[in-house]
């Protein structure tokens, strides 16, 4: 289950009509990155991922987690992966608190109704 990522990466490169040495050049890479990438247990940082899913014209929310999203998705998904694993619960408790304000749940400002 944690190479997952790692199969649905390789799905977009094979669909993709790039080879792995060119999609690493444009991504800025070196030339042999992303085949290491799909053939050992390295994992890229997000700036690398990042480079990769935009050659690839692929989401980091479908490689990371398997779901179709858009820019937005992708940008929370990278503040989310940039955090430090300690605060990643706290994020995680924000984005829940706002949800339950905008559903109807507190004033506008997203405070609980008293």
């Amino acid at each position: 289950m944690a190479d997952e990522w790692r199969e649905r990466l390789r799905q977009a490169v094979e669909a993709s009509p790039l080879g792995t040495t060119a999609i690493s050049t444009r991504a800025g890479l070196n030339t042999s990155y992303l085949r290491k990438l799909l053939e050992t247990e390295q994992a890229p940082n997000l700036r690398q991922l990042r480079a990769i899913c935009d050659v690839l014209g692929v989401t980091i929310s479908w490689i990371a987690e398997g779901r179709r999203g858009n820019e937005e998705t992708d940008r929370i998904v990278e503040a989310y992966l940039s955090l430090p694993p300690h605060l990643r619960g706290m994020a995680v408790q924000m984005l829940e608190a706002a949800a339950k304000g905008a559903d109807g749940d507190g004033d506008s400002q997203g405070k609980p109704v008293q």
